[in-house]
Parts: structure tokens; sequence; C-alpha cells
């Protein structure tokens, strides 16, 4: 299950892909993303997954966001 709140993104130097974007995607549940060349298709699986990262709004995977890092003294970057 993914939850997008307000999901902001755009490559830099260029025109936004996604502004205040919100969606629940349902546990268990099929999904089609269709749509012209450049309209973010593979952008939106990238973010989904962690490889890109959104300029602003959240991504949470069953509840948990995915760019959180516990702020405590065992992480390292």
């Amino acid at each position: 299950m993914f939850e997008i709140q307000k999901l902001c993104f755009a490559y830099p130097g260029r025109e936004a892909l996604f502004i205040e974007l919100s969606h629940h995607f349902k546990a268990e549940s099929n999904v089609l993303l269709c749509g012209e060349n450049g309209s973010g298709k593979s952008t939106l699986l990238k973010l989904l997954c962690g490889r890109l990262t959104p300029d602003a709004g959240r991504i949470d995977s069953a509840g948990t966001p995915l760019f959180y890092l516990p702020q405590d003294g065992d992480n390292r970057i």
C-alpha cells in the first residue's frame, strides 16, 4: 500500500512534473500507469521505489514514510 500526499517533483531546470499530487494505492490492487512520452510514468515509479526524492510532499508505504531517517546517534551518512 502506498499513499502519496501533496507530492511535488521537477527535474533540475525543467518544468514541474507533479504539483501537489495525492493518491492512495490500496493493498493488493492492480494499477495501470499510462500516458504520453514524458508525462511522468517512469518518474512516479522511481519516486515510489526511492530512486528519486520528491521536492515536497510525502510518500508512505504501509504507514511508514519512504524518506524518513531516524535522528539518533547510530545513523551515519
